[in-house]
Parts: structure tokens; C-alpha cells; sequence
């Protein structure tokens, strides 16, 4: 009796418990199956009434067509459900697998199965449950982060700026370019890095100032500029960017980072180039106004030097008068030097350019130049192997090497070593950069490299300007270097200084180099002192030049008529025969170049020599005369105008006097 009841009370506790289970099972939302086992082979399979809510189909329908089950996996997946389920069934482990099923709607769906096996007590298993949850929505989520990440990784890995980012003061994670920039190969030698260390040590204290604004809160500027410590040591000027950005790991201080190199230097060229177009601008205005004083000045040396050399030719030796009048003569021929000076500043000076080999010019001035220099001056000399082809005044670059020569001694007081080279180099688009209006091409470059005290910055960039010098009262005009660099610009060239203080100094000049040609071999021969009965017309507006050019003239027999200005000329030329017309260049109204043209048409075959201080209006490139015209420089003495006039008239007559 007591046995009837007891299994009454186990049936009906395990008929409460199927009806608790099942009340569970219909309550989860989840898909729980269970599969029963015989002999290592499924037999039979209930599912749970959430199988319609995870793949649409009710429990019915998979208990009428137990293919359905199988057939519901999406395709691509069937391989690895069906090797979990042989795992299962030989008694491995079982572990949870996560795949695809094709929803009743169409849809495709993930879910996540786990299985738990049923043993009986000899080991054998009975069978197992299942629960199978819907993870779509977790698997879009990862997606959505995957693709996140990515294009975080694409932004980062590939962007042109360094990006970082640091906590606690120490770098977890650096872009390729950020490795670029601070000259490190892999990423793991900059993990768990102090940030500190990557800026140069003059501006650590600057970033921990703004490190320690930050934690407190107080405001910082987003951008500044540093300066950052490579790898190897070097250091480089950058922009550095800093933001907080908040992470699932905890905030992290974001970096962004610029190499300023590109753009400092492309600023630092910009400014160079600016001030080159300001000095050029005011040593243009300069050399305007030197080029106006000298020619005036050349107007009355013209008279001075002129007189006084037809004077001394009068004066016998012995003569009280002849020593003074000497002394006016040198006073007057050394005031030409100076204004010779000056137009070569202005670029108003008149060159005669011949093609010339450098390496010539320079091995026939080392004599010379090494008696300059002294005992205790080293001179060395070492020329470029092949021609060193140019076009250029001959006696004004013998001027420009001994300027240079002149100024090495000066700056080496206890002596010390000079170095004069020549050498052809080929310039591309950066060296033409450097200056304006250069052309890439060949040069042909002089060198001149001294031992001396050298120059600061500030000396250095005032060397070309007129009336500057750093020689001591009386020992200096400043307008050398001011000469100098008017020569090598009226021949297409440029100049680079480079010099430090106690490093000595190096001028390097550049000339276009010319195609492999015949220098001439030889100076020009100088016509002798003759005259002639031809008719001359003097055009000058200046009436002391005027007369001396008329003095000198009929001295050597020519028939000579004065006028002052152009239109006395051709009023002249229109009723008289000219052989030759003796003309400044620069005159009020008409030029001297137009009124040869217009001689020229009243008499064909007619003779022109111009005449000028400067030759503004002749040169046609940088003080370069047009081709064949004739020309003389002042001041001129007796014996080279006749010459000259002698030249342009042609058909050489017997001298008339003797040249003392």
C-alpha cells in the first residue's frame, strides 16, 4: 500500500516536471531541440516551439518532413553542421558552431548551436539537446565594427600625415608614416615608448608644460610647432597636432604630426628669393644714380684727362709746369678708374666680350697674382682638365680675379692658403632656381677659395652693396665686390658666396659655358696713331666735350664741324658731305642711335662712332655693343680717339705725329 502511494507521489512530481519543462520550453524564445540516440544513429528529434521564431517553421512541420532541418541550413554551411553532428554522434566533444539558415521568409539568418550530450551509465550516449539562438544581429554588429576598423586602418595606415596614439604618457600605436617620420622600421619599436622622447631635448620642457595643462583641464592649443628626434638622432621641425579621443579601452591623447622640412625650406627659399628681388631692386636704383654720376663725371674727366695729356705732349721734360700738370693727369686717370668702378656696379660699363678659354685667362694671371699675394700666402691653382669655353671681356675678368685675389689677401693678415679652380658644371631646374632669370645649361665656374677670417651672416649678405666694406678708413671704396658683381651680370653670370666666421670664404662664379670653340689666341692689335683729311661732324650737347673732341681732332688733320645737338646734324648732313660722325649717345630729344639712323638715310655709306660715359642705349644685352657698331669709352685721351676715328673711317692714312 505504502509502495502504491510512493509511486503515485514519483509519477505525479515527474508529471508537475514535464509540465514546468514544457511551460519553460514554450516560454524561450530560443530554438531547443532535442535528438535520441540508439546505436550511434539518431532515431527521433523534437523541437521546441521557439523553432518558429528563430526559422519560421513550427515544430509540426518539422516532425511531418525530417529532411527540413537539413535543408534549412544554408548551403556553404552543410559541411560543418553535418561534421559537428558526426562529432556528436562518435562521442567527441561537442562545441558550439555557429552558421547560416535560410529563414522561411527567404531571408538568411545566423544562429549559434550548442549542443549537450546525454550519457547513459555505461558511457553510452543517449541522446542530446540543443539550443540554437538567433545571432544575426551580433554578426552585423561585428561586421559593421570589421568594416569600422578597416576604414579606420585604411584612414590610418595610408594617410600621408604621422598619426599616433599614446596613454599614460607612452605610445600604443603608430601608422606607417609616423614610423617613416621618426626613422623606425617596426611598429614594436615605438610600443609602450615614452612620447616625450620623440621631441629634441631643447623643447621637452615646453611639451610637459602643455602635458600638464592638459591634465588639469586647463586649455591648450590644438596645433604647435616642435621639434622632433629621429631615430638616428636627427632632428627636424614638425607641426603637432594633439586631440583627446575617447575608446572602449579608456580615453588616448591622438596625434597628428606634419615634417615641416618641405615647407620650411620652400618658405626659407621663398624669403632668400624675396630678398634677392629687394637688394636687386635697390642696387638697381643705385646703380641708376651711379650710372647718371659717372657718365657726367666721365663728361668733364674727358676734358680734364684730354687737356692735360695735349699739354704734356708740348711740354718738354725739364719744364715747371710739367710736374703738376702730371699730377693733374694721375688725379684724373685714377678719378676714371673710380667711375669705371661705379658704371661696372650699374652695368653701364662697355665690354668688349671675345670667346675666351678661362683656364687661359687664369694660368697667364698666376705670376702676377702669386707676387700679389706675397710670401706668406700659399697660392694654388687648379684648372678643369678640358676647355673651360666662354664669352666675356677679357681685361674685365682679369679685374674680377684680381678683386677676389685682392680681397682673400686682405681677409688672410697672418697669412694662409688661396685656391683659384675652374671646372664646366651642367645646371637642371634646381640650381636655375637659386637665381633669378637663370637658364639651365652648362657653366663654366671660376672658384675663389681663401683660408681668411670669413663673415658672418649679416657681412655676408651686404658684400655687393656700393660704399660697403670692412676695411679700415682709407684702405677701401667698398665698390669692388659692388664691380665685380656688375661684370659677371653684364656677362650672364651669377655669384654664390659662401663663408663662416674663422671658415675662411668661397666665391663661386658662374659664366654659360660655350660650345668647344677657338679662344682667341691672341690680343687685338692696336691701331697706330694716324690721321686724315676727312670731314668729321662732332654731335655732343656737352660744349667742354665738344670742344676738346674738336681740338683733338683737327690736331690730327681732319676737317671738323661742331654741332650740339641731332637736329643741327641733319640739317647739316642735308647740304653738306660727311665722312664720319662722331656722336654721344646720350642726348636730349634724339638719341645718338637714332640720329645715325637717320644720317644713314640721308647719306648712305656714311661713318658712325658713338661716344658715351655709359652705354645704356647701345647694349643690347647686358652692356653686350650691338654687332659692328663702333664705339669709344670716356674719358678718352688724344691718341685713342684718333685711333678710334681712324678705325670706323678706314683706308689707314700715314701718323701725322709722333706718341710721346
Amino acid at each position: 500500500m505504502e509502495e502504491s502511494a510512493e509511486r503515485k507521489r514519483v509519477e505525479e512530481a515527474l508529471r508537475e516536471s514535464e509540465k514546468r519543462y514544457k511551460l519553460l520550453l514554450g516560454s524561450v524564445t530560443d530554438y531547443i531541440y532535442t535528438v535520441q540516440v540508439q546505436g550511434g544513429r539518431s532515431v527521433a528529434t523534437v523541437h521546441g516551439p521557439g523553432c518558429a521564431a528563430v526559422t519560421g517553421y513550427a515544430p509540426e512541420e518539422y516532425a511531418a518532413d525530417p529532411g527540413l532541418w537539413y535543408r534549412m541550413v544554408y548551403e556553404p554551411d552543410r559541411p560543418a553542421v553535418t561534421t559537428q553532428a558526426v562529432a556528436i554522434l562518435a562521442g567527441e566533444a561537442a562545441s558550439p558552431l555557429e552558421h547560416r539558415i535560410l529563414h522561411r521568409d527567404g531571408s538568411v539568418h545566423w544562429v549559434r548551436n550548442t549542443p549537450v550530450p546525454h550519457y547513459d551509465q555505461q558511457g553510452h550516449l543517449v541522446a542530446y539537446d540543443g539550443l540554437i539562438s538567433d545571432i544575426t544581429a551580433r554578426k552585423q554588429a561585428e561586421q559593421e565594427l570589421q568594416i569600422s576598423e578597416a576604414r579606420f586602418r585604411t584612414l590610418t595606415e595610408d594617410a600621408p600625415t604621422a598619426i599616433s596614439m599614446s596613454r599614460r604618457g607612452r605610445v600604443v600605436y603608430a601608422n606607417p608614416t609616423y614610423l617613416r617620420m621618426f626613422g623606425f622600421e617596426r611598429a614594436e619599436e615605438l610600443n609602450n615608448r615614452p612620447t616625450i622622447e620623440l621631441f629634441a631635448p631643447q623643447c621637452r620642457d615646453e611639451v610637459m608644460e602643455r602635458a600638464n595643462r592638459r591634465a588639469q583641464g586647463l586649455p591648450v592649443p590644438r596645433e604647435y610647432e616642435s621639434i622632433g628626434l629621429r631615430a638616428d638622432g636627427s632632428e627636424f621641425p614638425m607641426l603637432v597636432a594633439v586631440i583627446t579621443m575617447q575608446f572602449a579601452e579608456g580615453p588616448a591623447l591622438v596625434g597628428f604630426i606634419t615634417d615641416l622640412t618641405g615647407p620650411k625650406q620652400v618658405a626659407e627659399e621663398r624669403r632668400r628669393l624675396e630678398e634677392q628681388l629687394r637688394q636687386a631692386q635697390k642696387l638697381e636704383s643705385i646703380g641708376r644714380l651711379a650710372g647718371g654720376v659717372a657718365h657726367d663725371f666721365n663728361n668733364l674727366l674727358t676734358v680734364i684727362n684730354g687737356y692735360a695729356q695735349l699739354l704734356l705732349r708740348d711740354l718738354k721734360a725739364g719744364d715747371p709746369l710739367r710736374d703738376s700738370l702730371e699730377e693733374i693727369h694721375s688725379a684724373g686717370e685714377r678719378a676714371a678708374g673710380l667711375t669705371r668702378q661705379l658704371l661696372a656696379f650699374s652695368r653701364r660699363q662697355v665690354l668688349s666680350p671675345r670667346v675666351l678659354d678661362l683656364n687661359r685667362v687664369v694660368s697667364e694671371m698666376q705670376p702676377m697674382l702669386a707676387r700679389l699675394l706675397g710670401e706668406d700666402v700659399e697660392l694654388r691653382v687648379e684648372l678643369h682638365a678640358g676647355a673651360a669655353t666662354i664669352c666675356a671681356d677679357p681685361h674685365q675678368l682679369e679685374q674680377v680675379v684680381m678683386n677676389l685675389t685682392v680681397n682673400a689677401r686682405d681677409s688672410m693678415p697672418d697669412g694662409g692658403k688661396l685656391r683659384i679652380e675652374t671646372a664646366v658644371v651642367e645646371w637642371g631646374e634646381g640650381q636655375a632656381r637659386s637665381h633669378p632669370d637663370a637658364r639651365v645649361g652648362r657653366y663654366v665656374v671660376l672658384a675663389v677659395s681663401d683660408t681668411g677670417v670669413g663673415m658672418d651672416e649679416e657681412t655676408r649678405n651686404r658684400i655687393f652693396e656700393p660704399f660697403f666694406t670692412t676695411k679700415g678708413i682709407g684702405k677701401g671704396t667698398g665698390l669692388g665686390l659692388s664691380m665685380v658683381q656688375g661684370i659677371v651680370a653684364q656677362s650672364g653670370g651669377y655669384i654664390d658666396v659662401y663663408s663662416e666666421e674663422g671658415q675662411g670664404t668661397t666665391f663661386k662664379i658662374y659664366l654659360p659655358a660655350l660650345a668647344e670653340a677657338a679662344a682667341d689666341a691672341e690680343n687685338p692689335e692696336v691701331a697706330p696713331t694716324v690721321g686724315g683729311k676727312e670731314t668729321v661732324l662732332v654731335v655732343e650737347d656737352q660744349a667742354e666735350v665738344r670742344k676738346y673732341a674738336v681740338a683733338v681732332l683737327k690736331e690730327y688733320g681732319y676737317r671738323v664741324i661742331p654741332v650740339e645737338g641731332a637736329g643741327e646734324a641733319l640739317l647739316l648732313c642735308e647740304r653738306e658731305r660727311i665722312d664720319l660722325v662722331l656722336t654721344d649717345v646720350v642726348m636730349p630729344h634724339i638719341s645718338g642711335q637714332e640720329l645715325a639712323e637717320r644720317l644713314k638715310t640721308l647719306q648712305p655709306g656714311i661713318k658712325v662712332l658713338f661716344m658715351s660715359g655709359y652705354t645704356d642705349n647701345i647694349i643690347e644685352h647686358h652692356g653686350v655693343l650691338e654687332e659692328g657698331a663702333e664705339f669709344i669709352e670716356k674719358p678718352f685721351s688724344p691718341g685713342e680717339l684718333a685711333r678710334k676715328v681712324r678705325t670706323a673711317l678706314g683706308s689707314p692714312a700715314k701718323p701725322v705725329r709722333q706718341e710721346r
